[in-house]
């Protein structure tokens, strides 16, 4: 009688029924397989970023495999939005250091900076006193179009 009453509310193969007005089970989250996730220290992702690091770099520097710093930015949005931040702070550094240059009087880095974000271009024209050139087309006597001599008439 005992193994009735344990029986009651289950089906032939052990589990629970599930009646009219019970609850089902819970079902649990699986356990994350393979060793605890590394912390990568944020400031110190973004600060790599900054200075240009590639991920490969940050990897190394953070004592991770590029695949997990890869897989970071796809699944962690505080570890993307810091390699963005440090990126975009890296950039601004360099452009404040490329108009500092060129407000100092660097001829070569005022020609670049006019050619990226003005628009200027070298350009140079043929002129002979304020003229253009004219095509010029040199004949050689005694050649033939096929390079043959040509030893002229008869």
């Amino acid at each position: 009688m005992a193994d009735k009453k344990k029986a009651e509310g289950k089906t032939p193969t052990g589990k629970e029924k599930i009646t009219p007005g019970s609850r089902p089970p819970r079902k649990r989250k699986p356990k994350r397989k393979g060793p605890p996730r590394t912390k990568l220290p944020l400031d110190t992702v973004e600060k790599l970023a900054g200075i240009g690091c590639t991920d490969q770099e940050i990897a190394y520097v953070c004592g991770v495999s590029p695949k997990t710093v890869q897989r970071r930015r796809k699944d962690d949005p505080a570890f993307l939005s810091a390699i963005e931040k440090g990126a975009a702070v890296g950039r601004m550094s360099l452009r404040s250091a490329q108009f500092k240059a060129a407000i100092g009087g660097n001829a070569t880095m005022m020609i670049w900076l006019g050619k990226q974000l003005l628009g200027q271009t070298d350009k140079t024209d043929l002129l002979s006193a304020g003229r253009p050139i004219r095509k010029v087309t040199i004949q050689i006597n005694g050649t033939s179009k096929d390079g043959e001599e040509d030893h002229g008439p008869g």
